[in-house]
């Protein structure tokens, strides 16, 4: 479990486990093995599986089996994400997994997705599908219009496309249409933050919003007697870090501005990457080490040798990086946007800014005050194990599905 092919038919085979029998009577599933009756069968299904997507999908589905229900998901991978070989590591055992990735043209791999979520729609093979991220939840709503409605739809946009800002403002006004108009479709949308439920209720008028608890395991947690709380305290020169992929969503050009104006009194280091132009044009000139790709375990240990978390980013779903560094005693200096606000109390785990000015003069505070560096570590990792760990979204997804 993890956190972070030739299409010859219609569907590409299997890189899971042996399927789990399950009955073709739907009614009166709930939870499955947990209330006695036959497993719910849930498909989850994404066109975006890499980074933070990967690892909520986990969450989902390991809950939900944990829960005595069946998880199967469907997803077509990306480049920057992990091969559909990889994918069985980064999943519980029990879920079953299925790659639409061929290969060939992009356009026959949103095909053979878009025909398996039909077909599920119109059999009896699945109780509910799940989708994740934009794309897939226009197709999926547009496909259930058209389709026998045999189980039941729920979207998850984890970062609505017409909050992006590398796209010019046309498209993202037809993108914010689309999501008004078919807000209605399916049984509701599941965020995963209060400031994503408030965007769908005030932006799209959705009605049928419900919001689930996602996060960490409570496994990631820093003990009280961990000796790197005592060298980040003590240490002459603390370290900044951003965690992401070196992409426009997350801001690089804004780290870099808050290294060069606090060049000396700390180290700066982006733990990731990205093309090598964009980490020229927007990193090249600044006093930042980046690391480029880290495994998990040596993404584990760079960011518990860090001291503050610098976060900038222009827009998010409910960023899992930043909760992961919180759960690790880290401070967070964070942009004030969707997701952000949410993840971090301002002022008591870290700093939530509306200006880069503010990104700059926070930072500088936190380097500044090793007294205040320890004050919020232990705030940011309380914090994130009271309200931020993925501990009942097995529940909650299941209630949802049930009542809705």
């Amino acid at each position: 479990m993890g956190p972070q092919r030739d299409l010859a038919a219609l569907c590409a085979p299997e890189v899971s486990a042996p399927a789990q029998a399950v009955s073709d009577d739907s009614a009166g599933r709930v939870t499955g093995e947990a209330s006695g009756t036959a497993p719910l069968r849930i498909l989850h299904v994404t066109e975006a599986a890499a980074g933070g997507i990967v690892t909520v999908l986990d969450s989902f589905t390991k809950r939900q089996v944990e829960a005595g229900s069946a998880a199967t998901v469907f997803f077509l991978q990306r480049p920057e994400g992990p091969a559909a070989a990889e994918m069985r590591d980064h999943f519980d055992e029990r879920v079953q997994l299925r790659s639409f990735t061929g290969g060939g043209p992009k356009i026959r791999d949103y095909l053979a997705l878009s025909l398996a979520m039909l077909r599920a729609f119109r059999r009896r093979e699945f109780d509910v599908v799940h989708v994740h991220s934009s794309k897939a939840g226009f197709l999926a709503r547009i496909l259930w219009l058209i389709s026998p409605r045999r189980a039941k739809l729920f979207y998850s946009p984890h970062g609505f496309a017409f909050l992006r800002q590398d796209v010019p403002a046309l498209p993202r006004h037809l993108f914010k249409l689309a999501e008004r108009l078919l807000a209605p479709v399916g049984h509701g949308l599941i965020v995963t933050c209060e400031s994503e439920r408030q965007l769908a209720s005030q932006a799209l008028r959705a009605r049928r919003t419900a919001t689930v608890r996602t996060g960490v395991d409570e496994k990631v947690f820093d003990s009280e007697s961990d000796p790197r709380k005592t060298e980040r305290a003590t240490r002459v020169k603390p370290t900044v870090v951003g965690i992401a992929r070196v992409t426009h969503q997350k801001g690089p050009w804004r780290f870099a501005q808050v290294s060069r104006a606090l060049d000396g009194l700390a180290d700066f280091v982006w733990i990731g990457g990205g093309p090598s132009e964009d980490e020229q044009k927007w990193l090249g000139d600044a006093p930042v080490r980046i690391t480029g790709w880290q495994s998990p375990a040596d993404l584990e240990r760079m960011i518990d040798s860090a001291d503050i978390l610098l976060f900038p980013s222009l827009w998010e779903g409910m960023p899992l990086a930043l909760i992961q560094a919180q759960a690790r005693g880290i401070p967070a200096v964070v942009s004030d946007i969707v997701g952000n606000r949410d993840a971090v109390l301002d002022g008591t785990t870290g700093f939530v800014c509306s200006t880069d000015e503010q990104l700059v003069e926070r930072t500088r505070k936190l380097i500044e005050d090793p007294d205040l560096r320890a004050t919020m570590s232990a705030a940011a990792s309380l914090w994130i194990r009271e309200h931020h760990t993925d501990r009942d979204l097995g529940q909650q997804s299941l209630a949802i599905y049930s009542r809705s």
